[in-house]
């Protein structure tokens, strides 16, 4: 009988299929019926009985990898493939969903060993060797990952993901040219969705800022904005949007302090949330200082203390092997780690003793790990603290407001601990207490409202042109 709401029969929604007897042209026929439908428990149910009927079906054994998969049954898809690689061991596209499954597993030796099968059975599968570049992009083998992504563009051009990876990795590894090089040739494929355009052009707009090549900057922000209408819904995109306009007018209205004739650099390293902290280094052009901004992709400090963080790590020495050797280097990655929504704010609200204990340990990887980098390039490192200045709490309570005020003092103090501890620099940015000299117990901010040529005659002094850093 037809069921009133859904127009089914109940025969129809509940089917399944006597194992005598069973019709398997026909419940492989409904199995990729229900799969299309979403109807996923279902497919699943008639794969099993098709698999007790005929154990070495390749269709029924595949299908139901691809719905365990679907379904976040990893573990049962991983076993699924597996056992095909038995049945069907010249199919590369079985290795191919191994290696998808066990990406998701975090089984990255296995999933390269099987996205290199995959390439051995059909050298064309130009989505393996994307693959392949991903996982060595994870593991922060940048180089060999750029390799893997231009083979799979070889191999075919319109693959749109090994563009977008290819453009990162570029960016990473601060090779501006032959990433803008990759953006402009992607720009004009059709296949681009328009959320990986916005991308690309905002990354165009990036390398553009990086250069000081204002007007490209400029076109690209533009075009995201207006090109693009239907992004502008987006909160990300716009939060990019009206930080990376700031940060352009910034660096226009201050071109000098990057451009001046300056006997020497300083040099800003940090994300790209806190790029906007340079404004600490513009009255610096009056001590004859040339400052350069670096851009530093996934540098949450606090992935440091992860049992994989070489993706961290390869973003720092990307962008400090761009620094000349005995160059000071203010360092600030603090905005996007110090988020009120992030790991380490989190880590400090669960349970004070072990948050603070979370925090200790996150400041000392953070130092060590550009203490190892910086020696043997004898860099003469400042590290910024995180601002209570200019900080965004629309929304919040003023409870939390108060704890996350707290949760950035008590970084500070650990960081600054850290720094000590190495012997480098450290600018305590932190206080929320505003004097007309523009510090207030010997801690400088970052507001450029209150800042005086004085205070970074003592911030160069006392860190930058003296014996103790030499």
């Amino acid at each position: 009988m037809a069921n009133a709401k859904t127009g089914h029969s109940s025969l129809q929604k509940d089917i399944a299929f006597p194992v005598d007897g069973l019709d398997v042209d026909e419940a492989l026929g409904k199995i990729q019926e229900f799969y299309q439908s979403g109807r996923l428990k279902q497919a699943q149910r008639i794969c099993k009985e098709v698999l007790q009927v005929e154990p070495d079906s390749q269709i029924a054994l595949r299908q139901l990898g691809i719905i365990a998969h679907r379904m976040d049954e990893f573990e049962n898809a991983k076993q699924c493939f597996f056992d095909l690689t038995c049945i069907a061991p010249n199919d590369a596209s079985v290795y191919y969903n191994l290696g998808n499954t066990c990406v998701r597993l975090n089984d990255l030796d296995l999933a390269f060993a099987a996205f290199a099968k995959t390439v051995e059975l059909d050298p064309q599968y130009a989505s393996a060797y994307n693959n392949m570049g991903v996982i060595l992009q994870m593991r922060g083998d940048m180089e060999d990952a750029i390799d893997y992504f231009y083979d799979a563009n070889e191999l075919n051009p319109e693959h749109t993901l090994s563009r977008m990876y290819l453009a990162e990795s570029l960016g990473r590894l601060h090779r501006l040219d032959e990433c803008n090089e990759v953006i402009d040739n992607s720009l004009s494929i059709n296949t681009l969705s328009p959320e990986q355009r916005a991308e690309l052009m905002q990354r165009q707009a990036i390398n553009a800022w990086l250069e000081s090549d204002y007007e490209t900057c400029e076109k690209t922000l533009n075009m995201c904005s207006h090109i693009l209408p239907h992004l502008r819904e987006s909160e990300a995109f716009r939060d990019f949007i009206e930080s990376f306009t700031s940060l352009f007018m910034f660096k226009v209205n201050h071109s000098d302090c990057y451009e001046g004739n300056a006997n020497a650099s300083i040099y800003y390293l940090s994300d790209k949330s806190a790029l906007p902290a340079a404004n600490i280094v513009v009255e610096m052009n009056d001590l004859d200082y040339r400052v350069n901004a670096l851009y530093v992709e996934d540098s949450d400090i606090s992935a440091l203390l992860d049992n994989d963080s070489r993706l961290v790590q390869a973003g720092f020495k990307a962008a400090i092997d761009q620094i000349p050797n005995k160059s000071p280097v203010f360092v600030d990655f603090n905005e996007q780690s110090c988020h009120f929504q992030g790991a380490l704010f989190k880590a400090f609200c669960s349970k004070r003793s072990k948050g603070n204990n979370y925090l200790k340990k996150v400041c000392e990887a953070y130092v060590k790990h550009l203490d190892v980098i910086a020696r043997a390039r004898h860099l003469k490192l400042v590290f910024v603290g995180a601002p209570a200045a200019n900080i965004k709490l629309k929304g919040i309570s003023p409870d939390r407001q108060k704890k996350y005020i707290a949760f950035l003092e008590q970084f500070n103090v650990l960081l600054a601990a850290a720094v000590v501890d190495h012997s480098y620099a450290f600018l305590d940015v932190y206080t929320p207490t505003i004097s007309k000299s523009g510090f207030s117990n010997k801690r400088y901010h970052l507001n450029d409202s209150f800042l005086k040529p004085s205070i970074f005659n003592d911030i160069i002094g006392d860190y930058l042109l003296t014996k103790k850093l030499n």
